[in-house]
């Protein structure tokens, strides 16, 4: 997790987890949206591999059009 030590706010994650079988790494980061005064999500990447396979999966989220919900 990295962390803005002068503000506490969250700017990215990342999180790897892995087995005999697959290995998987999902990383998310963050930035602020003026028109809400909030942080929130941006963008998501995620890697898959198989332990005895030579094929990888990327892929990649990117998060838009954040709006209040009344």
């Amino acid at each position: 997790m990295w962390v803005d030590p002068s503000t506490g706010v969250v700017l990215k994650t990342g999180l790897t987890a892995a087995d005999p079988v697959v290995r998987a790494t999902v990383t998310v980061t963050f930035r602020r949206e003026d028109g809400l005064d909030v942080w929130v999500p941006d963008q998501m990447t995620e890697y898959y591999k198989a332990a005895h396979s030579v094929d990888e999966i990327f892929a990649t989220a990117v998060y838009t059009g954040y709006r209040r919900v009344p």
